[in-house]
C-alpha cells in the first residue's frame, strides 16, 4: 500500500500538479495522537479527502477512473514545512519532510455506492470538514470535492504511478485553506458528508 499525493492544485487542474508517493509507514493509526516532529518546524497540516483504490490500473482514462475507488474519508497530511523548504532550497530529496512515520491521519472509510461514484454523476460532492481546535479557538476548513475531481486526480496520477488495490489517494484542499499551522495541545475532528470519521489530538 502507498499514498499518492500531489502539490495543491492550481485552479483545480490536476495536470498542473506534481505527484509523489508516501510509504505505508506514513499512516498514523486511527485515534492515536499526532506528535509534532522536533525537527523541521514549523509543522503544517494539509486537509485532504482520502480515496481508497479498489483495483489495479495504469494510464486510466478520466472517463473510467470512477471504477477505481470504492470509499472516501477525511484525512490530515502533516508536513515539516521548515525542513521541506530547507531540502528544496538545497536541491535535495524531500521525502523525510512529507512522508515521515505518522505523517498521514485518515478517518474511517465511508463506502461509496455505485451511484455516487458513477461516471454519469459528475456533480456528486464529497463535503469534507476538518475542525481544528486550539484551546477555546476553533478553525474549520472545507475540502469540497466532486466525483469529477476524483476521476481527474486518479487519471492524472495513474499516468505516473500504477494504482494498486489498497492504495490511498490524498486529494488536497482546493476551495479552502490549503495549510494550517500546527500547535501542540490541540484537536482535529473530521467529517465527510456530515458523518464524523476522524478525531485525534496533537501533542
Amino acid at each position: 500500500m502507498k499514498f499518492i499525493a500531489c502539490t495543491p492544485w492550481k485552479g483545480r487542474e490536476a495536470d498542473d500538479s506534481v505527484f509523489y508517493t508516501l510509504p505505508d509507514t506514513a499512516l498514523k493509526q486511527g485515534g492515536q495522537p499526532f506528535f509534532v516532529p522536533e525537527s523541521g518546524l514549523p509543522c503544517v497540516m494539509r486537509p485532504c479527502l482520502a480515496v481508497r483504490i479498489c483495483r489495479q490500473g495504469r494510464g486510466v482514462g478520466e472517463r473510467f477512473a470512477g471504477r477505481y475507488y470504492d470509499a472516501v474519508t477525511c484525512a490530515a497530511h502533516f508536513v515539516a514545512k521548515g525542513l521541506l523548504e530547507s531540502l528544496v532550497a538545497d536541491g535535495l530529496p524531500w521525502d523525510e519532510a512529507v512522508g515521515f512515520d505518522g505523517a498521514v491521519c485518515i478517518g474511517q472509510f465511508l463506502p461509496v455506492t455505485d451511484d455516487s461514484a458513477d461516471r454519469e454523476m459528475p456533480c456528486t460532492t464529497f463535503d469534507t470538514l476538518l475542525r481544528y481546535s486550539i484551546g477555546d479557538s476553533n478553525h474549520t476548513t472545507t475540502v469540497l470535492t466532486t466525483a469529477a475531481d476524483i476521476r481527474r486526480f486518479l487519471s492524472a496520477a495513474s499516468s505516473h504511478f500504477t494504482l494498486h488495490q489498497g492504495d490511498i489517494a490524498l486529494l488536497p484542499a482546493t476551495t479552502a485553506t490549503q495549510e494550517i499551522l500546527v500547535n501542540e495541545d490541540s484537536r482535529v475532528v473530521g467529517e465527510t458528508n456530515g458523518a464524523m470519521l476522524l478525531k485525534f489530538n496533537i501533542k
